[in-house]
């Protein structure tokens, strides 16, 4: 399993500023720092972004339980792309696997 990435760390380990990893991932600097700072987690796409910005694998920005619905769903599917299309949450699809036996 993938650990969690602390942003901030991996950021600096790079000699990022957060306006140069705010560019890299289409973000702004202020929305960077409040991820960085725990005060909101941001979507599923914009952790993503920040993944590849950061050159981390983007399951190690995903929650304990966003990790279990693709734990889960056992097959190689794009997680933020499937909520981004069915306008699901986690919870939400986390749900329609229990109901389909997948969970």
């Amino acid at each position: 399993m993938e650990k969690k990435c602390d942003l901030r760390k991996r950021r600096k380990e790079l000699g990022l500023t957060l306006a140069k990893v705010a560019q890299k991932a289409g973000l702004t600097a202020p929305g960077v720092r409040s991820i960085e700072n725990g005060l909101f987690r941001g979507k599923l796409a914009t952790r993503q972004r920040l993944a590849q910005a950061l050159d981390v694998p983007f399951r190690s920005l995903m929650t304990d339980e966003e990790r279990r619905v693709t734990d889960a769903a056992r097959v190689p599917v794009k997680l933020e792309a499937f909520m981004a299309e069915t306008k699901m949450t986690p919870d939400e699809v986390w749900a329609e696997l229990r109901r389909l036996g997948r969970g």
